[in-house]
């Protein structure tokens, strides 16, 4: 296994140049975070001058309005909580069968698409898992580019839980 791990990683440095920019993000069930690798190491962006943490939380405060990410976002779940979308990770790739269980603590309408996967209800609108988590990924490069004045992120490495 720890040959495996270092030849991957050989294989990923050789892939990677010394310019390139390369934004690690960790797509968290309830925060997420992003770090830069530099000097050898991964430095956290922190681009509210705090530890780093986004809430993995997108609200949608209309159905033609840009969604909110973050904290901004997790500010709403009082005011509108069945347009305010949390745990999102916790919907990626089940079935309804797979989270029976959870849906109760969901104040937003959880339903099942015709391929039997899950689906929320934003404004009229079916929304996968997958899409709305796509919506904290962006937020969190956004801001990762801001925190280093514009630079581009060419590549990047997003984290995944083992049982995926």
């Amino acid at each position: 296994m720890t040959v495996a791990l270092k030849s991957r990683s050989l294989a990923l440095s050789a892939a990677v140049s010394q310019d390139d920019v390369v934004l690690g993000i960790d797509l968290g069930t309830t925060n997420s975070l992003a770090a830069l690798w530099q000097d050898g190491r991964p430095v956290v962006i922190k681009p509210d001058g705090k530890n780093g943490k986004i809430p993995s939380v997108v609200q949608f405060p209309g159905p033609n309005a840009i969604p909110l990410v973050g904290g901004k976002a997790l500010e709403q779940a009082v005011v509108d909580p069945r347009n305010t979308i949390f745990s999102i990770k916790r919907l990626m790739g089940r079935g309804l069968a797979d989270v029976q269980d959870d849906l109760a603590a969901f104040p937003f309408p959880v339903t099942e698409n015709v391929r039997g996967l899950l689906q929320i209800d934003v404004h009229g609108k079916p929304m996968t898992p997958q899409e709305i988590s796509s919506l904290i990924l962006m937020r969190v490069h956004d801001l990762a580019c801001r925190a280093m004045s514009g630079n581009e992120v060419v590549k990047a490495v997003i984290t995944v839980p083992a049982y995926f």
